[in-house]
């Protein structure tokens, strides 16, 4: 099996919106180098300044150098099903890639990172940079920051990695589904490798080990993997970079993993959580009682001191609901703060039954239930703990243990403070779960 040792210079740091301006390819077969091909590319648009400072590489130079497309299929042909090999493999993959998905090609190739390479070759070096390496191992680089000069570099780089680790252990790295192909160069493969195919929470750490990321999976190992197996925008780079390592939760169902992931995104406040960031509950439905008695209700922002009755993403949201529950359980608008023309006909007493009675529909499917399910082996089971409609805490239980009680049940709860997020979870799930599952606790046993 050959080795396909690639370098490119591009136009910019990141495969969207930026182009290729060089790509030289040596195919290595674990000893010397077999063939090589390269050429200038003209890129879409010009080159910045700071590039050209950087590779030499100039406007004038690459005017009549042809365009990807046009040296696309001799290209494929050349590497053919070699193993792609860069240092800093994702960066000139996903260039790559992406040049020949917009000339309509499929392209797909198994990959090693000679920076991942040198590590477990020559672990505890300074710095695993090409131009570092080639100081520390005396490779010469005439071409620095030119295609065919680092593709050379590399070549002698990965002789010396072939000579420490074997063309075997090579071969089975490059293997999909090993690691190397893909995590980034900070993470370890035994890291990866001893992630579980179940469901749970998983955590990025930075080098510090402070948490930048929490997201929860069916199968964290497969989720984690999608994560490096996007296409690379300048933003995402930027997160891999700081990934260190990756720890997990198990959770035995997919329902405590959202759960989960709910709790501790505000336990910790990831910086890279955005989406789940944003307020999902930010605004409510609450009632109050007025000076004459009547039931009202309002839409008020969120606040810790009571839950409201409904949660919602915006406060417009919250009135389009309020309208709507108005209309179909015939409240006066005046009880709703919403505008109206005439004052309401009926009594107060009238009115009040007629809310009471609407908000017990609205909260029927919520009240005080566990909702039961796998655990995180077979040796457990696992519960969600809801009192009154919001959620006390999650935990699992031996299979063995002889639980006939709630009082009981609390030495294996972990307390979850409830949420919009959460009450969204819950609805959800009831509305597609079967009664068998659920628990009402006025008639709990184990």
């Amino acid at each position: 099996m050959l080795f396909a040792i690639t370098d490119i210079e591009t136009t910019g740091s990141y495969a969207s919106g930026n182009s290729i301006t060089e790509i030289c390819v040596c195919l290595f077969d674990g000893k010397e180098v077999v063939d090589t091909w390269h050429s200038l590319i003209r890129p879409e648009g010009s080159i910045p300044p700071y590039i050209v400072q950087l590779t030499g590489i100039t406007n004038e130079m690459v005017a009549e150098a042809p365009r990807f497309e046009e040296i696309a299929t001799e290209l494929e042909t050349f590497i053919d099903d070699a193993i792609f090999v860069a240092h800093n493999v994702n960066f000139d993959y996903s260039f790559i890639k992406k040049h020949f998905e917009d000339c309509g090609m499929v392209w797909n190739r198994n990959k090693l990172c000679s920076v991942r390479l040198a590590k477990k070759a020559f672990p505890g070096l300074r710095s695993y940079g090409l131009g570092n390496l080639c100081s520390h191992f005396n490779i010469e680089n005439a071409a620095r920051h030119r295609a065919t000069g680092d593709t050379l570099a590399t070549v002698e780089l990965m002789k010396l990695i072939v000579n420490e680790v074997g063309l075997e252990e090579l071969h089975e790295l490059a293997r999909k589904g090993s690691g190397e192909a893909f995590l980034p160069n900070s993470v370890d493969t035994r890291t990866y490798l001893g992630l579980p195919e179940s469901a749970g929470v998983y955590y990025f750490h930075d080098a510090k080990g402070k948490i930048i990321y929490i997201g929860k999976a069916r199968n964290i190992k497969k989720r984690v993997r999608s994560h490096f197996s996007r296409m690379q925008s300048e933003r995402r780079q930027s997160f891999f970079k700081e990934i260190h390592d990756i720890t997990f939760q198990l959770t035995g169902t997919e329902l405590i993993a959202l759960i989960l992931e709910d709790h501790e995104i505000k336990r910790y406040w990831p910086r890279h959580n955005r989406a789940q960031k944003q307020a999902i509950g930010r605004f409510g439905i609450y009632t109050y009682e007025d000076q004459t008695g009547a039931t009202r209700l309002v839409v008020k922002k969120v606040t810790n001191s009571a839950p409201p009755i409904k949660y919602f993403t915006s406060g417009h949201r919250a009135r389009q609901w309020l309208f709507e529950f108005a209309e179909e359980n015939h409240i006066h608008y005046k009880y709703c703060g919403l505008p109206f023309t005439e004052e309401p006909t009926e009594g107060v007493a009238e009115h009040n039954t007629k809310v009471d009675q609407a908000l017990a529909d609205q909260q029927s499917t919520l009240g005080s239930f566990l909702i039961k399910g796998r655990g995180r082996s077979y040796e457990e089971q696992s519960f969600v703990w809801v009192a009154e409609g919001l959620v006390k805490g999650i935990g699992f239980v031996p299979q063995d243990a002889q639980v006939t009680d709630t009082a009981q049940l609390e030495e294996y709860l972990t307390p979850i403070a409830h949420s919009g997020a959460i009450e969204a979870i819950l609805r959800s799930f009831i509305e597609r779960t079967p009664p068998r599952e659920i628990v009402f606790l006025e008639q709990f046993q184990h």
